[in-house]
């Protein structure tokens, strides 16, 4: 048991290596550009997950290569040799989401959820949902203050359809262009 143990240690240590090498370039083709499609599609790299195919875990630190078989390697060490659940419900090894994803899920939830309470609040430039909404987008005191009044003097065109993502959209749009709530509210 321990000799199997050890040969499939072995194969995914090596594998990725040995069998995942990039063909020679033939003469006169032109260069690929590097960046994998996904990166191209995004037209950024933060929108990528810092893991494969195989997900995170502790195959995701050692095995940096997202073609399919250092993905398997990968996949071996995640599932039969170190555990990947255990990493997933501690947050490590690369099994933690970006804390900028985290807060756009949670005001995408929070304003479906309290889009009709939200868009009156708003109107009046204070309330308990709105106080709640600065505390969604990370906003300090003085951002809270700021993020009333830009709600009430914006209200028409933030609060201009029921779609709650074009809200938020809108509202981070707005966000920006006012420094003092842009420089106050560190998650919008």
């Amino acid at each position: 048991m321990l000799r199997k143990i050890l040969a499939v240690t072995s194969f995914v240590l090596v594998a990725p290596v040995a069998f995942s090498a990039p063909p020679a370039a033939k003469k006169g083709a032109p260069k690929k550009a590097a960046a994998p499609a996904a990166e191209e599609a995004s037209g950024s790299s933060d929108a990528l997950p810092a893991y494969g195919m195989a997900g995170c875990g502790i195959g995701a630190m050692v095995i940096d290569r997202n073609e399919m078989l250092p993905q398997i390697g990968a996949f071996v060490l995640n599932n039969w040799i170190v555990p990947q659940t255990s990493a997933i419900t501690s947050g490590t090894s690369n099994c933690s989401e970006a804390p900028r994803e985290v807060a756009q899920v949670e005001q995408e939830v929070f304003i479906a959820a309290n889009l009709n309470t939200i868009t009156k609040e708003a109107a009046q430039g204070s309330g308990e949902r709105m106080d709640a909404l600065a505390e969604v987008l990370g906003c300090s005191e003085e951002g809270t203050e700021a993020l009333r009044q830009l709600c009430k003097d914006k209200h028409e065109s933030i609060f201009n359809s029921n779609d709650s993502k074009m809200v938020l959209s809108t509202l981070r749009e707005e966000i920006k262009a006012n420094e003092n709530v842009a420089s106050n509210c560190d998650r919008a």
